[in-house]
């Protein structure tokens, strides 16, 4: 059934609320008015892409390898990762700016930064 939201930027959308019961579309549309409509959202990650994108301009980063799918969407993933590894470990982006395989991105996409940022450095010398 389609309803018409209003959601949390004040843009009104029809979306397609499905439920077994009034509850459960009661509680679809609750959750759709709290969030962005689909064109605030999209320009939000764009204007977000371009500030990741500026961050590492000067990188010299190595072409992705992979499908032509993987590559675009591994693509996206290194900027944003990168970007906010940038920020909190400078060392560690060298050595993620030289990962070719775009399997590697999209695989690694959920892992947090603290975990990627401890792999990438090499371990301490013992004293």
């Amino acid at each position: 059934m389609q309803r018409l939201i209003t959601h949390s930027c004040g843009h009104d959308q029809s979306h397609g609320i499905n439920g077994h019961f009034a509850a459960d579309s009661d509680r679809q549309a609750s959750r759709l008015s709290r969030q962005k409509c689909r064109s605030c959202y999209d320009a939000a990650n764009a204007v977000r892409a371009a500030e990741d994108s500026a961050a590492i301009a000067d990188l010299a980063l190595v072409p992705l390898t992979g499908s032509e799918k993987q590559v675009a969407w591994a693509e996206t993933l290194r900027t944003k990762r990168i970007a906010a590894v940038r920020k909190r470990s400078p060392k560690t982006v060298e050595c993620l700016a030289s990962i070719a395989d775009a399997k590697w991105w999209i695989d690694n996409r959920r892992v947090p930064d603290a975990t990627i940022i401890a792999s990438a450095l090499p371990p301490a010398p013992i004293a």
